[in-house]
């Protein structure tokens, strides 16, 4: 009786070393073969409970953003069966967004109150895109039109009908990931109460 259990971590981030987990069970021993540029850092071999073996590989592999989508396979083999299984699973690779920026009007350019205004926050690169998050003064904005994307760009819109709160008020755009690294970027605006 031959029982393929499966493999490990998929979601990684670049340029850590990351350890992948393979493991099969099966009556008369497998071997694991992993095809992939990676180190075997360990293999453990283990009596079941019904007789049976279990074999665990651990390998690890520097992953780069470039490897994203690609296809690890492994296969185990049994020497007493002479019986394979090859199991196969698309390894993704997270990354943060590379840049964000705001298009906005000049923060020494005075701006009457009264006065409609678009903040535009769009961020580039990263897997998978950016969530984008508007803030006033530390305080999420809760007026912020939702995101749209567009090939690697992602853009999220503020519209703000100026008061006098908006004066000198720190607008900031946060983009984040699965990456867990935020990159931010910050405007201020010059509003004149009339």
């Amino acid at each position: 009786m031959r029982k393929f259990i499966g493999g490990g971590y998929a979601n990684v981030i670049p340029y850590h070393l990351q350890s992948l987990k393979w493991f099969a069970a099966e009556d008369n021993g497998p071997s694991l073969s992993i095809f992939f540029n990676l180190i075997v850092v360990g293999s453990l071999c283990l009596q079941g409970e019904n007789g049976g073996m279990t074999t665990t590989s651990y390998v690890t592999h520097w992953v780069s953003r470039e490897e994203n989508g690609l296809r690890l396979t492994c296969e185990a083999f049994n020497n007493g069966t002479h019986f394979s299984k090859i199991q196969a699973a698309k390894l993704t690779v997270y990354y943060p967004p590379q840049k964000v920026f705001i298009d906005s009007p000049p923060e020494d350019v005075p701006l009457r109150m009264g006065t409609r205004v678009l903040l535009v926050c769009h961020s580039t690169g990263g897997n998978p895109p950016a969530k984008l998050t508007w803030f006033k003064n530390e305080k999420e904005a809760s007026n912020a039109q939702p995101q749209t994307s567009s090939h690697m760009i992602v853009t999220r819109v503020l519209n703000l009908l100026l008061t006098a709160s908006d004066n000198q008020a720190a607008y900031r755009c946060d983009a984040t990931n699965e990456a867990k690294t935020t990159i931010s970027a910050q405007t201020k605006l010059l509003v004149h109460c009339e």
